[in-house]
């Protein structure tokens, strides 16, 4: 009886119900997922700005280039010729993850992401990750993100689990690809 309890309020709660998984990402019957982590200078492009009060972070699920088109914003720089997003080629058998931090400009060295893993069970996907927000005080802000590509698969949810503790779901199912909702109104696919 007290499991079914137990049942009921993460239901309640919206935790996701992926068995074999705990709170510090050890995954007993959940599989691991491959993945690569997309370097945050491999684009001229950054993340949009978002109302970081209501939001402390940003995530989404990028599956088109009109979705990387309402996350990201072109950066032309005299002399560089890196591209501005990936090519469309790759939400051909991939899609990516994102979450972004608004934070003091961190150290060159410190890592500001840290992937621990990604696992699935069922239809939800999880992603485990550290976050090592800056501690020394800066003059101003920068928007950092984390993007993990993953093999294209229709899940259902998407849990975001930040130093063990649950940020967000994203509710696929319910056509929810980011939060905060991004608008693809004015972009083209």
């Amino acid at each position: 009886m007290r499991t079914l309890g137990m049942i009921v309020a993460l239901i309640m709660l919206q935790i996701p119900l992926v068995s074999g998984i705990d709170d510090a990402g050890n995954a007993d019957k959940a599989k691991h997922v491959s993945y690569r982590i997309l370097k945050s200078d491999e684009f001229q492009s950054f993340i949009k700005n978002w109302d970081d009060e209501k939001y402390p972070a940003l995530y989404a699920l990028i599956q088109t280039p009109a979705q990387w088109d309402a996350v990201f914003h072109p950066a032309p720089l005299m002399g560089q010729k890196l591209p501005f997003a990936p090519d469309a080629k790759l939400y051909e058998k991939e899609q990516i993850i994102i979450v972004a931090h608004v934070i003091p400009a961190p150290d060159a060295n410190l890592a500001v992401f840290n992937v621990r893993q990604v696992v699935t069970d069922n239809d939800v996907l999880v992603l485990y990750y550290r976050f090592n927000k800056p501690e020394k005080l800066a003059s101003y802000t920068v928007k950092s993100h984390l993007a993990v590509v993953v093999p294209k698969y229709s899940y259902k949810r998407i849990v975001f689990i930040e130093n063990g503790k649950q940020l967000g779901i994203l509710d696929l199912s319910n056509g929810q690809w980011s939060v905060p909702a991004m608008d693809l109104s004015n972009l083209t696919e």
